[in-house]
């Protein structure tokens, strides 16, 4: 299988998402060069932060995938959002 999906969920893993000498592109650029060429990684450009729903998110509805997140494969900036949730039908 030549592809994976990986999400950073730390702060600042893509702090500037233009600059590809971040965490989450250098990543992505491994995964590539390794031969997972449809591979993406998604990184946070801000402190992340699991309250999703804001104060009263409760403990089971808890998650990262919210906040800018940018997207990258080989190194290459492919998406920037700020949707909340899931990304794969966002990115082909």
């Amino acid at each position: 299988m030549n592809d994976a999906k990986i999400e950073i969920q730390g702060c600042n893993t893509a702090e500037d998402p233009h600059d590809s000498n971040n965490l989450s592109a250098a990543f992505s650029r491994h995964l590539y060069n390794s031969g997972k060429i449809k591979s993406y990684v998604i990184g946070h450009t801000t402190q992340s932060n699991p309250l999703i729903n804001g104060s009263s998110t409760k403990i089971s509805e808890q998650s990262y995938m919210w906040m800018r997140r940018v997207v990258y494969r080989n190194g290459h900036l492919i998406l920037d959002t700020k949707d909340k949730g899931f990304l794969d039908s966002k990115i082909k």
